[in-house]
């Protein structure tokens, strides 16, 4: 199926909670500090925001909606549209949380509801996420310690860096439902491609050279 990317040109300006518990939404007065959006797959009215004191949800006719009881800093913020509910995170844990700093790659598999560590705690700082459902993998962007492009699997969380040749001021990250190794990213001299899992990055068209690129995601042609 004909897929085309979309892109923007955007500024938007912990507690664990036991598996089995009742889902928990506190409504919110006001919103601060997002640093990522994600719209739900199973429910395209459903759009999520990763901000600096948890990951909230807007839904139609609702408030703004703190999800669980997490309020750790999402900093980067992907979900894997093949597994309903299943999330990736990284950023700072809230200062009442007993969690390290930075906390890695966290995942939900209960919408965001509570969270659990997946690699690299403590060393990863990841400010753009995406996640390859093809491969079952998560790219992020690191800004601490060794910055640059890692690869992180899902299913064991093994993981790299990636040389990333050609990439450098990332905002934002998108993969490709089909293609396996096709990412795009949107960054501080524009719009980059890349065919071979994140190793080489080329500029995908002239007129966005030099333009920062803020956000980048896909969208089915057809729908």
């Amino acid at each position: 199926m004909p897929l085309a990317w979309i892109l923007g040109f955007v500024s938007l300006t912990g507690n664990r909670q036991a598996w089995g518990a009742s889902p928990s939404f506190t409504p919110l007065s006001e919103l601060h500090h997002i640093h990522a959006l994600a719209v739900d797959p199973r429910d395209a009215s459903t759009l999520y925001a990763a901000t600096h004191a948890g990951l909230v949800r807007l839904m139609p006719g609702k408030p703004w909606e703190l999800v669980g009881q997490d309020h750790s800093d999402f900093m980067g913020f992907t979900l894997d549209l093949s597994q309903p509910g299943a999330m990736y995170a990284s950023g700072h844990p809230a200062a009442s949380s007993h969690r390290p700093n930075p906390v890695g790659v966290i995942v939900s598999r209960d919408g965001g509801q509570s969270w659990q560590p997946l690699e690299l705690v403590g060393m990863v700082d990841f400010h753009a996420m995406a996640f390859s459902s093809p491969e079952a993998v998560l790219y992020g962007w690191n800004v601490m310690g060794t910055p640059g492009l890692y690869r992180v699997s899902a299913n064991d969380g093994t993981w790299t860096r990636i040389e990333a040749t050609g990439l450098q001021g990332v905002f934002s990250l998108a993969s490709h439902p089909s293609e396996r190794e096709t990412l795009m990213a949107g960054t501080r001299a524009g719009l980059l491609l890349s065919w071979d899992g994140g190793k080489a990055w080329a500029s995908l068209h002239s007129m966005f050279a030099g333009i920062p690129v803020t956000d980048v995601c896909h969208r089915d042609s057809a729908g």
